[in-house]
């Protein structure tokens, strides 16, 4: 429990300092580094309700494979995840962006305005594509 700023109130915050390295069967070797917060924004007083929480999530991460090169995804708007998503069955990332790396290319995925759907729009080289999260 700690407070985010001088004027909030203390709730759960949650950072993973992430430092991985995995080799496949095939000897190739991938690190991954960066860091996550997650944020319990509001619900953090009713301790039995968890439909009613919201949590904040920021952070990067940067993904080297065996030839050395780079992937790092960005969170640059805040995720959004509301548990009150899942009793209409949908994926309970409602709102925020992240922006892809890869070889010089800069893609993003956007989460939408907060609404509790299954889409979300992915954009390209200038070309955008709504998608389906989920089964």
């Amino acid at each position: 429990m700690t407070a985010a700023t001088a004027t909030s109130a203390s709730h759960p915050i949650v950072v993973m300092q992430l430092e991985m390295t995995i080799t496949m069967p095939n000897g190739d070797v991938y690190t991954r580094v960066g860091s996550r917060t997650r944020e319990l924004v509001e619900g953090f007083n009713t301790e039995n309700i968890f439909l009613d929480n919201i949590y904040r999530i920021t952070g990067s991460w940067t993904t080297t494979n065996q030839n050395g090169n780079q992937h790092t995804a960005t969170i640059t708007e805040p995720l959004m995840a509301k548990m009150s998503c899942i009793v209409v069955n949908k994926p309970i990332l409602a709102r925020g962006i992240i922006t892809f790396v890869r070889n010089n290319v800069t893609s993003t995925l956007n989460y939408g305005n907060g609404e509790c759907d299954n889409l979300a729009v992915f954009t390209i080289n200038g070309n955008s594509f709504t998608i389906i999260i989920g089964n």
